[in-house]
């Protein structure tokens, strides 16, 4: 029963196989310091969560695969190069950031004052404005 158990076998199988009850799989299982399924606990030290075995918790398991770090979470924009955000309040003064910001002024000014655009095509053999 325990070799069976320990290749991931189920109790109920085992019983069925064995003549017995999927209880009785469970107490001979026990009895011989297998661990069960529910017992397994999260590797992050804090986190009382089960898990299957050799691997986090759901939520840490998904950080893991994100980030890189069961822990991890998403890095603020004030952190990334190339944000308005990274720019803003005298930060990061670098090519992609001063680009972000110069790009966000321009769409908001197209986007409030379209009669400004500066770059609007005009028509064949009209004159330019003054």
């Amino acid at each position: 029963m325990i070799r069976r158990y320990k290749t991931g076998e189920n109790l109920a199988t085992i019983g069925a196989g064995f003549g017995v009850t999927r209880e009785r799989v469970r107490q001979v299982v026990k009895q011989s310091g297998a661990h069960m399924p529910w017992e397994y606990k999260c590797a992050v030290d804090g986190c009382l969560t089960s898990r299957t075995p050799m691997r986090y918790c759901h939520s840490h398991q998904r950080r893991l695969e994100l980030y890189g770090d069961p822990l991890g979470s998403r890095p603020l924009l004030l952190h990334q190069h190339g944000t308005v955000s990274c720019y803003r309040d005298g930060g990061c003064r670098c090519d992609l950031c001063r680009t972000a910001n110069a790009d966000r002024r321009r769409e908001y000014q197209h986007r409030v004052h379209p009669e400004m655009r500066r770059y609007q095509g005009r028509p064949k053999g009209q004159a330019k404005p003054p």
